[in-house]
């Protein structure tokens, strides 16, 4: 049997310091239209170039949405999968406890 050991402290930093980092995603996200307008100009604003841009635009707008979407999901699932798993342990050991004032034998299974 695998063994698992998540320190809830760790699991809470890296997600505090991975949300940190996600919400400057915003700021890293805005100037991009900036961008493909100084494209269009750069290149005279020929026809084919800005029809081009103009049509990337909206489509890497959503796309970009989307990984801030992923990021946050991921986040909310680590922090529930943590604490389901703690809880879960938590459980594990109060039913042993139980099972050892009822001199029933544990249910926990031994690390090897």
């Amino acid at each position: 049997m695998t063994r698992y050991r998540i320190a809830p402290t760790t699991v809470a930093g890296v997600l505090r310091n991975t949300a940190t980092e996600a919400s400057q995603l915003d700021g890293d996200i805005k100037p991009l239209g900036d961008h493909f307008t100084e494209a269009a100009t750069g290149c005279g604003k020929t026809g084919p170039i800005v029809e081009a841009l103009s049509g990337l635009v909206p489509h890497e707008q959503k796309a970009i949405q989307g990984i801030g979407q992923h990021i946050n999901a991921c986040l909310t699932g680590a922090a529930s999968a943590t604490g389901h798993f703690l809880n879960g342990d938590q459980d594990m050991v109060q039913n042993s406890q139980r099972n050892a004032a009822k001199g029933v034998a544990s249910t926990i299974p031994r690390a090897h």
